[in-house]
């Protein structure tokens, strides 16, 4: 009925203009892929002006049901109707001006096979829909189980602290984005430990320096009053007793024999001016007093001149720069007292026969460098001692002294490649103000 309706309206302006050859052209056209017995377009009267086979075109459509439709009510309806099919009609109006009428006959079982043909791929297509989207689902389901699979492992893995597999991504949807998440924080753990490692590491290796140091210390302190004892029993003590002694026997020839008092006057001078040379050396090993009144260049220049005339199989070069103010105390101490220590390192060590030691300015560092061709040694730390160093603080100790200024040390050195002290300390002269701690800017 709606179809016939819709062929109604198609057909109104060719029927307004009695155009027998394009209402047919419409007619065919519109029942073309419908399952219709025949379709017509009939006058008010009932003469049929253009039918589906055109054998009926030009007569009158009769019976009871014709009168019924030709006189009855102008609207779309079901006007005959029986066991094998069913015969609609539509009005054509245009400006409320009845034309004719529309018939349409439809074969029911060509319908109900069409209907069941229909039902027929419905079902066929849901149950391929059904099995499409089963599979989908179960497709799916396994990637997120599998997923989900994997994130339980890597979650064990992560409680068992195994941090260097990463757990796979098989989609990148939330499941994907959470093994994603763990990944990251996986690797964050793992760069976290890393990094406690490192700090424990370097921790100990502080300690295990402190330890190293601190027993150097006291063992150096022992020797150092080992020695000092030793100088004061054997050298001094021997040498007050001999002046002494020389006193009174130069008492008793003052009255019987002047010239022998005289000689002996200048043997006891001889041996004051020792025993004065002596106290001096002493006591500049304790603290290097004619520091205060030479200067760091100076001094320098005047400690590699005492050493070379003490150890002749040593040839001591220099590269001194002159400083146009004088250095701040503690950093001048500093500095010798490494000078100091590496020299005592190189005489007792190296097997050196020849010494370079530098003092420069760069940039705001003061640079003192002690170079020897000795035979060196194997660096397993920063700091490693040479074998055999018990009772000073070596290259450790010179580190520290140079840290405690807010300076640093760098010893580069291998076997038979003797060995590089470079000591960098601030440049900080006399009239600056700053106590050892403050950070050099």
């Amino acid at each position: 009925m709606n179809f016939s309706r819709l062929i109604a309206e198609n057909m109104s302006s060719w029927l307004l203009s009695e155009d027998i050859m394009g209402m047919d052209e419409v007619l065919r056209a519109s029942v073309k892929d419908f399952t219709a017995t025949y379709a017509a377009v009939v006058e008010t009267d009932g003469r049929v002006l253009v039918h589906s086979n055109p054998s009926q075109q030009g007569r009158y459509i009769t019976g009871p049901e014709a009168i019924v439709l030709l006189r009855g009510r102008k609207q779309a309806h079901i006007w005959r109707k029986d066991s094998t099919s069913i015969h609609a009609a539509a009005p054509v109006i245009i400006e409320n001006r009845h034309l004719g009428w529309v018939l349409l006959g439809t074969d029911l079982g060509r319908v109900s096979t069409q209907l069941q043909t229909l039902r027929n791929q419905g079902i066929a297509y849901t149950v391929l829909a059904m099995v499409i989207g089963g599979l989908a689902a179960w497709l799916l389901a396994s990637s997120i189980f599998r997923q989900i699979h994997r994130i339980m492992e890597g979650v064990a893995r992560l409680r068992s602290n195994q941090l260097t597999k990463h757990i796979p991504i098989i989609a990148n949807d939330e499941i994907g984005h959470i093994a994603s998440a763990l990944n990251g924080a996986m690797d964050s753990l793992q760069s976290s430990r890393n990094e406690l490692q490192r700090e424990i590491r370097e921790h100990m290796d502080a300690e295990e320096r402190i330890h190293h140091l601190t027993r150097n210390i006291m063992m150096g302190n022992e020797e150092e009053r080992r020695r000092i004892g030793h100088d004061l029993h054997d050298e001094f003590g021997q040498s007050v007793a001999g002046f002494v002694f020389g006193l009174h026997t130069m008492k008793e020839l003052i009255v019987k024999d002047r010239d022998g008092a005289s000689e002996l006057c200048a043997k006891l001078a001889e041996c004051a001016e020792r025993l004065g040379e002596d106290i001096r050396r002493v006591a500049a090993h304790q603290y290097p007093v004619a520091l205060e009144h030479l200067g760091l260049p100076l001094m320098i220049k005047a400690f590699l001149q005492e050493h070379g005339q003490q150890h002749a199989n040593l040839t001591f070069t220099s590269k001194i720069t002159a400083l146009e103010k004088r250095l701040a105390p503690y950093i001048e101490l500093t500095a010798f007292r490494i000078l100091q220590e590496a020299m005592s390192n190189i005489i007792r060590h190296s097997e050196a026969t020849e010494v370079a030691v530098t003092l420069a300015i760069m940039h705001e560092w003061i640079f003192l460098c002690i170079k020897d061709n000795g035979k060196g040694f194997r660096q397993q730390t920063e700091y490693d001692l040479p074998r055999g160093d018990v009772t000073g603080i070596g290259l450790l100790g010179m580190a520290e002294r140079a840290s405690s200024v807010e300076g640093y040390l760098e010893v580069t050195s291998a076997p038979n490649q003797g060995c590089t002290v470079d000591v960098f300390l601030p440049l900080l002269f006399v009239t600056e103000k700053r106590t050892p701690g403050e950070r050099h800017g």
